[in-house]
């Protein structure tokens, strides 16, 4: 079988995203979203990756708001602030501690005429002021400390000392947020969440919270 020539697969590419940006008002199934991605990337989709019908939620929770400033906290692929940025006005960051998933995310983002809004930063969580956004998006970044199971490559590693200290600072920069703060988490521990957030609503099973800050 002949191989595909890199000019005919930078065409297939080229098809995907003329075929994304036309829906920025239309939620794209994840089969066709996934095609943007290598097909390593693209194999741990179901697992790690926002589901765009997940992105959507979250976007109709945070309001019609434009100038909102979203952060991803552990964004990964990008997926969750891409999805985001096509299918509504608001601002996005996410920030990844993978270099190459930052590469990628970025790489992503100019070719989809994204990059007016979103930002993906290449740096630690300890080191992101909170302060800078309006709301957050928390898919249980931190959880491979704990467990390789499902880990995203072989660099992850077991650091129980890790979790301990991202999952405290995180607490610590929400609970530094004002009164009415919205997040979102996704198949995350209620439990990790500062008690000064309420859940409003629920969605996907249990899965997807959306909470609020009310003191």
């Amino acid at each position: 079988m002949r191989r595909k020539s890199s000019g005919e697969r930078n065409f297939k590419q080229f098809i995907i995203y003329q075929k994304l940006t036309s829906m920025f008002q239309i939620t794209p199934s994840d089969k066709d979203f996934d095609l943007l991605y290598p097909p390593k990337i693209r194999s741990l989709s179901s697992m790690h990756w926002t589901p765009v019908s997940i992105v959507k939620q979250c976007i109709d929770y945070f309001g019609d708001n434009q100038s909102l400033r979203v952060l991803d906290i552990g964004s990964g692929s990008g997926k969750f602030c891409l999805a985001g940025a096509m299918l509504s006005k608001h601002q996005y960051w996410g920030v990844e501690k993978r270099s190459d998933l930052v590469h990628l995310s970025r790489k992503l983002a100019k070719e989809l005429a994204l990059n007016e809004r979103v930002t993906f930063v290449h740096q630690d969580i300890l080191e992101v002021d909170f302060g800078q956004f309006d709301a957050f998006y928390f898919y249980n970044p931190f959880f491979e400390n704990l467990d390789l199971t499902d880990a995203i490559d072989k660099e992850s590693l077991v650091d129980e000392g890790a979790y301990a200290r991202c999952t405290n600072y995180v607490q610590d920069q929400l609970e530094k947020m004002p009164i009415a703060t919205k997040i979102v988490t996704y198949c995350t521990d209620p439990n990790l969440m500062p008690t000064s957030y309420q859940i409003v609503g629920k969605s996907a099973k249990g899965k997807l919270l959306f909470w609020m800050k009310g003191f």
